[in-house]
């Protein structure tokens, strides 16, 4: 730790003590030792013979303590106690009731949950940052499409992480030189970050020191009303058409590429994106984005706002703007409806194999066997899965996720009689 207590109860950083005068643990009261090596920097440490009640597991890296650097030393190694328990968190910010904890080694997932509760139960959300370089360059950490990631052997950390409780944050730092953090928004409920995604804004040192303070938050990109687009979702191919999800004028939300499948009668019901004027031109043939929920929107085209929460189809729900020197927000709303299905209501039994979408990672799966008689036998689902809806290769394995309601049917093979 960098901070102790002096006999008077004074906090103390290790750079203005003075190895003539005791200092003291401020979680147990036990003697401290000063230590100034070569190969760590230098902190007060625990004798050998003490015991201190605080017994979570502290990171001592020169990265940990960059980070911590980087707040005001007021903020940094604040002890709280709840129940009878004292912890100290890496940094606390009490006007903003912030936690934050830096972390680059190994973590049990009990003990990251049990941090997490400590803290929330006090009344501070906790921001995580873990230190993920490494597996990022090493490739164990993809990014395979826009805001989404695989982890290939991610930490045991996460296996219990709650993306939707709203008290925890967790960023990862993916860069060094650049400081690039991204922050965790989803990921796989019974695999903890085997798959996850993000908000799709990559963050710097400044904005996360910045995150909690009265500063406004210069880091995110800015765009005018104009430069706003919904990307379609793909639901899937039939005959000459695709068809997606997302569109604001048809009945359904749904809509196609091309309206030679489509008679006109039926455009309420499936809008053709050839035959709407808020279409925007792409140059990816299997993409359609669409500008009208923003052309709609009661402010001024040049107005810059910037994108604050997206749904979980990835459609933006909320932005904000500047007005008379004041940050504002404004709900966009999306649309309603169950359009998704599991795999398990889906399938039928008619399929010789059947490929489906899950349209909120846009992950395709292969399945051959009927996937209600696997589980039943195997508790598990198996089959391929495609990053491209045409690459089925390889081994079958464990498919995620198959339980929930995220998947339409792209494309089957009936069985011949």
């Amino acid at each position: 730790m960098l901070f102790a207590l002096d006999k008077e109860g004074n906090k103390v950083h290790i750079n203005s003590a003075d190895r003539r005068e005791d200092y003291f643990c401020p979680c147990c009261g036990s003697k401290m030792i000063l230590k100034n090596g070569s190969v760590r920097i230098a902190h007060f440490a625990h004798r050998s013979e003490s015991f201190c009640k605080d017994s979570w597991h502290y990171d001592m890296t020169e990265w940990h303590y960059d980070w911590q650097r980087k707040f005001p030393k007021e903020c940094q190694e604040v002890v709280k106690e709840y129940g009878g328990e004292k912890h100290r968190a890496d940094v606390l910010i009490e006007k903003n009731k912030a936690v934050f904890e830096f972390q680059h080694s190994q973590l049990s997932p009990d003990e990251f949950e049990e941090r997490n509760d400590f803290y929330n139960k006090l009344g501070y959300k906790v921001i995580w940052i873990f230190d993920v370089v490494e597996q990022y360059w090493n490739e164990s950490i993809d990014n395979y499409r826009d805001d989404l990631w695989f982890w290939k052997h991610p930490r045991r950390t996460f296996d219990y992480y709650n993306y939707k409780n709203k008290m925890v944050e967790l960023y990862l730092q993916i860069d060094v030189d650049d400081v690039s953090l991204i922050k965790v928004t989803w990921c796989t409920e019974d695999k903890g970050l085997a798959r996850f995604a993000t908000d799709g804004i990559e963050y710097d040192e400044s904005s996360i020191v910045d995150m909690f303070s009265e500063k406004s938050d210069t880091s995110r990109k800015g765009y005018k009303i104009s430069e706003l687009f919904d990307r379609m979702i793909e639901l899937n191919h039939q005959d000459h058409t695709t068809y997606y999800l997302g569109c604001p004028i048809s009945k359904t939300h749904k809509c196609a590429d091309w309206n030679i499948d489509i008679p006109s009668r039926m455009y309420d019901e499936i809008m053709p994106c050839t035959e709407c004027k808020y279409q925007y031109p792409t140059n990816c043939q299997e993409e359609i984005i669409c500008r009208k929920r923003f052309m709609d929107l009661p402010l001024d085209k040049d107005v810059t706002v910037k994108i604050e929460n997206k749904d979980e189809y990835g459609f933006i729900n909320r932005i904000s703007y500047i007005d008379k020197g004041k940050i504002k927000y404004l709900d966009i709303p999306t649309f309603e409806g169950n359009f998704t299905k599991n795999i398990f209501e889906i399938w039928n039994d008619d399929y010789a194999f059947a490929i489906f979408r899950n349209v909120r990672t846009d992950i395709y799966v292969k399945i051959k066997k009927n996937p209600k008689e696997q589980y039943s036998k195997y508790h598990n689902v198996y089959g391929w899965f495609s990053k491209d809806k045409h690459s089925f290769d390889g081994k079958s394995c464990e498919l995620y996720d198959v339980g929930k309601s995220e998947w339409v049917l792209y494309w089957c093979k009936i069985k011949q009689d």
